[in-house]
């Protein structure tokens, strides 16, 4: 577990993409250790009543539901995601805004995919012409857990080439053995960049290296134990979700000490 000395991660600025799900309040506690010691959190909700209006019946028919995996494809389809981008552009802002000089972009499940567009290099179109694209020179970290790179058959969106992360982002990805949502040759593409790319690193969790080794580590097993009111995340694996959380700490110090170089 975290132990380190408080106030030593004063200079970063996290923004953290949520999963379809949204952004949930264990999911936000989860980080509670690095923000405890100087770093500071703003979480991403893909929803917003403004465009998308999350309900629990919506998210039911685009996670649970027997057609869920079709759901997913149209509501990706016809998503605005230059409305997430307008949110993350924000969060940096405000960040920067802050004093916070190092800023870390982070991402869950789909939500990777616009963490990861961003400070790819060069950007494809629709993050060219967005303004969110003069903010990527803050950025210095990535990371994704239980990340989408790609989306499945049917999706017509951009999608995330870690082969174009710039050298000097830090990016860690985390995946899990259970998880059997992620597009068919995610894990494979992320594997052949960690060899091929020394700032890309791959963390497999595997449920045996726990002492709950009888659970098996599913794709929602990070953010605590909330799903959405009604619901708890049954999936929830709390020593997966602290082996995650140590390793991004440990990225976030290595990101600490380097020197900063966006003034």
């Amino acid at each position: 577990m975290i132990n380190s000395p408080a106030n030593n991660l004063n200079d970063i600025g996290i923004v953290f993409v949520g999963p379809i799900i949204g952004i949930t309040p264990s999911l936000i506690d989860t980080f509670k250790p690095i923000v405890d010691q100087g770093a500071t959190l703003i979480g991403v909700d893909i929803f917003d009543d403004s465009y998308e209006r999350k309900t629990f019946w919506k998210i039911i028919k685009l996670t649970m539901h027997p057609r869920a995996h079709s759901n997913r494809i149209k509501f990706a389809n016809s998503f605005p995601e230059h409305k997430v981008f307008d949110k993350i552009r924000d969060a940096i802002n405000q960040l920067l805004q802050q004093g916070k000089k190092k800023i870390v972009l982070g991402g869950m499940s789909g939500g990777f995919i616009f963490a990861g567009r961003i400070i790819q290099s060069p950007p494809d179109q629709e993050v060219r012409e967005h303004s969110v694209y003069e903010l990527r020179r803050h950025v210095v970290g990535l990371f994704g857990i239980s990340p989408l790179i790609f989306y499945p058959p049917g999706v017509h969106r951009p999608d995330v080439s870690l082969k174009l992360i710039p050298p000097k982002i830090q990016t860690l990805l985390f995946f899990s053995d259970g998880d059997d949502i992620i597009p068919p040759g995610t894990r494979e593409n992320a594997e052949l960049s960690a060899k091929t790319y020394s700032h890309i690193k791959v963390r497999h969790l595997k449920c045996g290296e726990f002492p709950n080794k009888s659970k098996s580590i599913k794709h929602q097993y990070f953010g605590g134990r909330d799903f959405i009111r009604p619901l708890k995340n049954v999936f929830w694996h709390p020593e997966a979700e602290a082996c995650t959380m140590d390793m991004v700490h440990a990225l976030l110090k290595e990101l600490a000490l380097i020197e900063n170089k966006n003034g």
